[in-house]
């Protein structure tokens, strides 16, 4: 019976960080892990010109439209950290043009 017991405190052991875990994230404590981790290792700023923008610099870049513009500013003004993280980089919020993320994690905003 006492290996039985054993077992018991064993895997409450582990369900005990788990369930502290889950109840974190859905208190929406993620957004807040997620408002520290804004830095140059997790955002990536790159640079375009009008050439870039264009097509004819010759540089391999993302397609970028009017909608994608669009799109990036909306996100942008409805992420508050992301727009004091860059503002903290003298980046203009209006030269933002494309927000988007790298299969590691990263967030790339390409800025004009």
């Amino acid at each position: 019976m006492s290996s039985l017991t054993g077992k018991m405190e064993e895997n409450m052991k582990r369900a005990v960080p788990f369930a502290i875990a889950v109840a974190l994230l859905a208190s929406g404590s993620s957004h807040y892990a997620q408002a520290q981790a804004l830095n140059e290792n997790t955002v990536r700023l790159v640079h375009v010109s009008r050439s870039d923008l264009s097509g004819s610099s010759g540089k391999i870049l993302p397609t970028i439209t009017r909608g994608v513009q669009e799109q990036a500013q909306q996100e942008l003004n409805s992420n508050s950290e992301l727009k004091s993280y860059l503002a903290s980089r003298n980046v203009q919020l209006n030269n933002v043009v494309k927000i988007d993320k790298a299969a590691n994690g990263e967030m790339i905003i390409y800025v004009k």
